[in-house]
């Protein structure tokens, strides 16, 4: 299980103070085109689900760990409403992630 959610201000407030943090946005293409994308110096851009079916990207974790970050990097997810950055925090929490 992942660490729990944070809000919006205390995840800033972390990405400001921990220049090693990641931000990962889960989200699918067409919003990161159509909403935008958060403007972090550490953001990754991988969906947790895979446009237009929505099924869960099977290689998501795999995708992380080909990008060697230390598994005691902290690590945040965003998404649209919550759902989809728990379920990939919970999977990388999973995989050994903190």
């Amino acid at each position: 299980m992942h660490q729990g959610d944070i809000s919006p201000t205390e995840a800033h407030h972390r990405l400001q103070n921990n220049r090693a943090a990641v931000l990962i946005d889960v989200r699918t293409q067409p919003e990161w085109v159509f909403v935008g994308v958060p403007a972090v110096e550490r953001l990754i851009r991988l969906s947790w689900q895979v446009f237009p079916s929505m099924q869960v990207n099977p290689g998501f974790v795999s995708e992380i760990e080909q990008m060697e970050l230390s598994k005691d990097t902290e690590i945040l997810c965003i998404c649209r409403s919550g759902a989809r950055s728990a379920a990939a925090a919970s999977a990388l929490t999973a995989a050994g992630y903190t």
